[in-house]
């Protein structure tokens, strides 16, 4: 499959099948991009998206097929361990519209791996594991119902959100949580499940879509 490869130096490089269409990597089966195993062992690692213009820092033209046989991908370790998510009740994820699942996050630091999400870029679904009940607020909309579960194949009860649907509050109940909106940076963490009160029981601010997440 040819393309032209697109990168940003804080990102995944994406390749451009076709102005409409890009194959995406998003992290290895451990939720990060090195140590893991050869191809994709969790169905998550890659995927087609909508081709979205990132600020990309460079774009790799390949020359033209000359019909020699591309090379040929080194054998993976025999030892790597394989498997799905982490299995951490610390882990945390988000999706982004036209981008899809991001890698799993399970830590939080000043790093890029150490938040789920891409600044700039707002989300809107997240899935949460360790905790017994976590919901999300759309963008100029209201509050989804509960979720308890952590499957980001189930998407009734394993995630918060909706395809498309952007949003501006987080709240988690049983770890605390804080989230980055491009407009306020992040704001404070929130240790306190209640969606009545805005200021103390809600990550976010009404209005303001979020395009990053913390949760301890």
């Amino acid at each position: 499959m040819r393309g032209r490869p697109f990168r940003e130096t804080e990102a995944n490089a994406v390749l451009g099948i076709t102005p409409a269409g890009a194959g995406q990597t998003h992290g290895n089966e451990y939720g990060g991009i090195t140590g893991g195993q050869g191809g994709d062992q969790t169905g998550r690692e890659v995927s087609i998206v909508s081709f979205y213009d990132y600020p990309w820092t460079h774009v790799l033209i390949p020359p033209e097929d000359d019909g020699s046989a591309p090379p040929q991908a080194s054998n993976p370790e025999p030892n790597a361990p394989s498997g799905g998510f982490s299995g951490s009740a610390k882990a945390y994820i988000a999706h982004l519209p036209n981008v899809g699942w991001l890698a799993e996050v399970t830590r939080v630091d000043d790093t890029d791996d150490g938040y789920a999400g891409i600044k700039g870029r707002p989300m809107d679904m997240i899935g949460v594991a360790g905790s017994s009940e976590y919901r999300v607020h759309y963008l100029g909309g209201d509050w989804e119902v509960p979720v308890y579960g952590y499957d980001i194949n189930d998407t009734v009860n394993g995630l918060a959100g909706d395809f498309g649907r952007l949003i501006d509050g987080v709240a988690i109940k049983g770890r605390p949580c804080r989230v980055h909106t491009r407009e306020d940076g992040w704001l404070e963490w929130v240790d306190t499940y209640d969606i009545t009160d805005s200021v103390y029981g809600v990550a976010g601010i009404y209005g303001h879509a979020i395009d990053g997440l913390q949760v301890a």
